[in-house]
């Protein structure tokens, strides 16, 4: 009943909305195929050759349809910064991603995606315009999805599914320390007790940040 409701949602979204907002002759189930390839990898950077090849759909046709996509609030775009160029994309509404990407989603994506939602709720209702969302990523390695700046200051937060922070992830926030001067971590996840890790880097229990 439920995934039927938000089929029909989308449904209404792709073949009535969207085509007023971009035209085009692509048939809905070849639209849902690539908001499901978005779904697939969220948080990740979005590739467009990759995307090419899942899809069959030219680059400039995926542009557009990100354009529509985010214009009818579906998705959002975050930019990347550190080394690595680009933008990710994350769904707007929690149900629709997992929906659209249950199957075959990890555990770790469908939570971080849980945790970017939340964020995104409650610090726009306290910050509003002021709060700027995007994700830190290097060619070295080191990545922090979800990062907040506002009035100079940045927080960042990665998600773990282990019951304790991993070295990679502890270089990763180091790596997001150094590039912002006026900034913190906090890792998070469900197994995780409460810990400071570093002066500036906190490990908080998934529970207590949603």
């Amino acid at each position: 009943m439920r995934d039927q409701k938000i089929k029909d949602q989308l449904v209404t979204i792709i073949d009535r909305d969207l085509r007023e907002v971009l035209k085009t002759n692509l048939s809905f189930n070849r639209i849902l195929d690539f908001l499901k390839q978005l779904a697939l990898n969220e948080g990740s950077q979005i590739n467009f050759k990759k995307m090419q090849r899942a899809t069959k759909l030219s680059e400039e046709t995926q542009k557009n349809l990100l354009f529509a996509f985010e214009a009818l609030f579906l998705i959002r775009q975050l930019p990347i910064r550190g080394s690595r160029k680009g933008f990710v994309c994350w769904l707007e509404d929690q149900a629709e991603s997992y929906f659209l990407n249950k199957e075959i989603s990890t555990f770790k994506n469908q939570l971080i995606g849980l945790l970017y939602r939340n964020l995104r709720t409650q610090i726009y209702y306290e910050l509003g315009n002021d709060a700027l969302f995007f994700s830190y990523q290097t060619r070295g390695g080191a990545e922090v999805p979800i990062c907040i700046e506002s009035a100079g200051k940045y927080l960042g937060f990665i998600l773990t599914t282990d019951v304790s922070t991993t070295k990679s992830q502890i270089a990763s926030a180091h790596s997001f320390l150094k590039e912002f001067s006026d900034s913190k971590v906090i890792i998070t996840g469900p197994k995780i007790s409460k810990s400071v890790l570093h002066p500036r880097i906190l490990q908080i229990p998934l529970a207590d940040v949603i």
